[in-house]
């Protein structure tokens, strides 16, 4: 598999995300971001959930690492 780096064209939307298994996680919040990507000139929007930290990783970075 390869990591291939998906830029943030626009991002649409940012919400909590809460669900059964992230219970486990009782030291981390999560987030649902939908988001449309540029990765090699394709465009895709997709929905992700991110920890805050990640979330505010890939912010700054710019770009998502999606495995394909």
């Amino acid at each position: 598999m390869n990591a291939l780096e998906s830029y943030i064209v626009k991002v649409i939307s940012v919400k909590p995300y809460k669900a059964d298994w992230t219970d486990k996680f009782v030291d981390k919040e999560f987030l649902e971001v939908d988001v449309i990507t540029n990765c090699y000139g394709r465009q895709d929007q997709r929905i992700t959930v991110v920890s805050t930290e990640e979330w505010e990783d890939i912010k700054s970075r710019g770009y998502f690492y999606f495995w394909w």
